[in-house]
């Protein structure tokens, strides 16, 4: 079969790669109907992520359609349509128990390399998904791959930040970077009740999605986000900022945006050390979140797509078969033709 294969830093191909088997009776094998790129696979592209070894299939957001069943799957059978969390957990061990999935003693992630399971990715036509009872959920009638290609990954992070924020109805909500989670942490937010949601960027394209998601828009590049953030809030700053870009701007601009007692959700995936303003921060008393998104929440995100609550198609601009892939990585990376989120059809 083919797949989106890890060379070296800096190259990506479209390789053959052996078929995934059963490995265990509790994995399922998906043919794979719809993948997206993920701005962490351009990590694992750069080289950022050495663990990942040359000839690693790669990818963790998909979709697809079940072909072989474990005997001890119990959930799905051979022909459900299901959408798969990015990461794989056990359920069982001592972090399932207490409900952080993403620290699962026997998980990992898609194509995440020896260190986070070592199971091929979902950039290629058949994957093999490991604990598949824990680790998808089936697609509701009436829906398409991309109603829900987002919900094992940006948009269960998105949700994640905005819950990790711990706001009430009527608070400030100032989102840094709107790409495609920051996009997805606005609309969670605003769908939990903040007002103002705030949306900083410095790409006119994104800031015009956040704004049809009704969001408030900075353009940081023209504008002072933090001092017109606080002229929006009465010179307090933002109950809650939310980082969503992975720069040390973004994760400074969030501190320096919210109030005092506030908190700071830090989603981004950050590729080298920053500062930490720490002598600063403890006359603040803020609250600080960052770690792995809980993608627990993937049943109730499905069912807001199903009422029309959540309609996050604005954010695919592009698809490209799997044997474009290559093609499709690179309008991706350089953001051509307005860019924002990519689908490969194998």
């Amino acid at each position: 079969m083919r797949g989106v294969v890890f060379g070296d830093p800096n190259l990506l191909k479209i390789d053959e790669v052996p078929e995934p088997q059963l490995e265990k009776a509790t994995d399922v094998i998906l043919r794979v109907t719809t993948a997206s790129i993920c701005g962490s696979d351009l990590h694992i592209k750069h080289g950022m992520m050495p663990w990942i070894r040359p000839g690693t299939v790669i990818g963790h957001e998909f979709v697809g359609v079940i072909e072989q069943v474990g005997s001890e799957v119990y959930s799905f059978k051979k022909g459900d349509r299901v959408v798969a969390s990015a990461t794989f957990q056990c359920g069982q061990c001592f972090y399932c128990r207490k409900g952080n999935i993403g620290l699962c003693e026997r998980g990992g992630v898609y194509g995440g390399g020896e260190m986070f399971g070592n199971v091929s990715g979902g950039q290629a036509e058949y994957v093999r998904i490991p604990f598949a009872d824990n680790s998808l959920e089936k697609i509701p009638d009436g829906l398409e791959d991309e109603d829900v290609i987002f919900v094992g990954d940006i948009l269960s992070t998105g949700f994640h930040g905005a819950v990790m924020g711990g706001f009430e109805p009527g608070d400030s909500v100032a989102v840094f970077g709107s790409g495609p989670v920051g996009l997805c942490a606005q609309v969670c937010a605003r769908l939990m009740g903040a007002d103002p949601v705030i949306g900083v960027d410095i790409i006119d394209s994104r800031l015009k999605i956040a704004q049809t998601f009704g969001s408030i828009s900075i353009n940081a590049e023209r504008e002072n986000a933090v001092e017109k953030i606080r002229n929006l809030t009465h010179g307090r700053g933002v109950d809650v900022a939310i980082e969503a870009a992975g720069s040390g701007d973004t994760f400074l601009g969030s501190i320096e945006a919210v109030r005092r007692g506030g908190t700071v959700s830090i989603l981004g995936l950050f590729p080298q050390s920053i500062a930490f303003p720490i002598q600063k921060l403890c006359f603040y008393t803020i609250k600080m979140s960052l770690g792995l998104a809980d993608l627990s929440h993937m049943a109730k995100l499905i069912k807001l797509i199903q009422t029309g609550r959540i309609n996050l198609r604005p954010l695919i601009t592009h698809t490209f078969s799997l044997s474009q892939a290559l093609e499709g990585y690179e309008v991706f990376e350089n953001k051509k033709d307005i860019c924002l989120k990519v689908l490969l059809k194998p």
